[in-house]
């Protein structure tokens, strides 16, 4: 029962994630098992780093699962306006009129840093867009028209110039539209000649339907990944790493209510940020790990032990 041993559980998630990337390797490089070696593996010590390196990015950004552009300007926009004036303000997620109109057709904003991005076609009519094209950018004001960021390509910057849009359309994972300027030659080259998408991810989503079967599987490997990259910073007692996990999964603390961690974890980082003394912040975040058999990259969690412990005398 993987619920009532960590260990087990650790061990089979890691398993899981390794079996994921071999396959994802074994198809990325057209392989027919996993003793084969790549066409295209160098031969120099070097060079051979940088294939892997390229190989892993292709990995990360397949799994990798960004948060709405929309939630992180609200979000943005509500910090901004607690801070102007000291007091919560209602922050709508889109349009001036901050009423829900069901069946309306929403217009974009254009800025990637427009605190709503969506608006109402009527509102905006009676706003700032209505000599506007409808086939040109559309800003909603002045401040997003002059602060010259885009919301679409991988730069967000208006550079002008044709654009190219990904294959999946309004469903792509990543931009959407990109200059073709920005595109590299590979890319360029791909795009006359076939349907072109702009990552993996898309490519693989080009079928129509929304795949839930292959979201789930990312899914599970981008948590893996994220585990196998805490194991190795309690391995090497990497102090840092560690207090920026922290500082990421109280996120996920607070979203499942997990209230006691997520307390301990808040009081772990305002500690080591200064709220305690300078001995007592150095030994937090450089003494959260042991080694019980003394060998190289052996140590575990701290918090682990504990736990284990606390099991072991019930």
């Amino acid at each position: 029962d993987l619920s009532t041993s960590p260990p087990s559980a650790e061990h089979f998630f890691q398993f899981v994630t390794s079996a994921y990337v071999t396959l994802f390797a074994v198809t990325a490089c057209g392989l027919d098992s996993v003793d084969q070696r790549p066409s295209d593996f160098p031969h120099q010590a070097s060079a051979q780093m940088d294939w892997l390196r390229d190989l892993a990015h292709r990995l990360v950004d397949l799994v990798w699962m960004p948060p709405s552009q929309e939630d992180i300007n609200m979000a943005a926009a509500a910090a901004a306006a607690e801070q102007s004036d000291g007091e919560k303000r209602n922050i709508f997620p889109f349009c001036y009129c901050r009423e829900e109109k069901p069946g309306e057709r929403l217009v974009r904003c254009c800025s990637n840093l427009c605190p709503r991005i969506w608006f109402h076609e009527s509102c905006v009519q009676t706003r700032t867009l209505s000599d506007q094209d409808q086939d040109q950018d559309r800003f909603c004001g002045p401040d997003c028209g002059s602060d010259g960021t885009y919301a679409y390509c991988q730069c967000k910057e208006r550079r002008g110039g044709q654009m190219v849009q990904c294959g999946l359309m309004e469903r792509c994972r990543k931009h959407e539209w990109y200059h073709r300027a920005c595109l590299t030659d590979a890319q360029q080259s791909n795009n006359q000649h076939t349907t072109w998408f702009c990552s993996s991810s898309c490519s693989m989503g080009g079928g129509g339907e929304e795949d839930f079967l292959l979201n789930y599987t990312k899914t599970v490997l981008w948590e893996g990944l994220n585990h196998l990259a805490r194991r190795d910073a309690i391995q090497e007692g990497d102090g840092d790493a560690m207090t920026d996990f922290w500082r990421t999964d109280m996120v996920l603390l607070w979203s499942r209510e997990h209230l006691q961690l997520f307390n301990s974890s808040h009081q772990l980082i305002t500690g080591i940020e200064g709220f305690y003394p300078e001995r007592v912040r150095q030994d937090m975040k450089w003494n959260r790990v042991l080694n019980l058999q003394g060998t190289s990259g052996g140590n575990v969690s701290l918090d682990l032990l504990t736990e284990l412990m606390i099991n072991e005398f019930k």
